[in-house]
């Protein structure tokens, strides 16, 4: 399968054309990542994601929440990750 960028270049979005809105570059690249789990991961590994990174738990509760091993947990957000950096490339 032909890995498809969501975004190819962060930087291309901080073109004139898409106007000055105040938009940094923080901004951007969440918005970028957010996009990503939303098309790219699975239902699992997009809830390990938001449990892990945005509400703050640990592996080993998430672990307990799901009722399976905290390895298992791992895996998820590792593929996760990797994912997410095939789709949003950032220079």
């Amino acid at each position: 399968m032909r890995q498809v960028p969501l975004i190819e270049n962060i930087d291309s979005l901080l073109a004139p054309e898409y106007g000055d809105e105040g938009i940094s570059r923080t901004e951007l690249l969440g918005k970028a990542v957010r996009g990503a789990m939303q098309k790219g991961l699975t239902d699992r590994q997009r809830d390990a994601i938001e449990l892990y990174y945005y509400k703050g738990l640990t592996t080993t509760q998430i672990a307990a929440m799901w009722g399976v091993d905290r390895s298992a947990v791992s895996r998820h957000l590792s593929r996760a990750r990797k994912r997410i950096s095939q789709i949003v490339i950032i220079p």
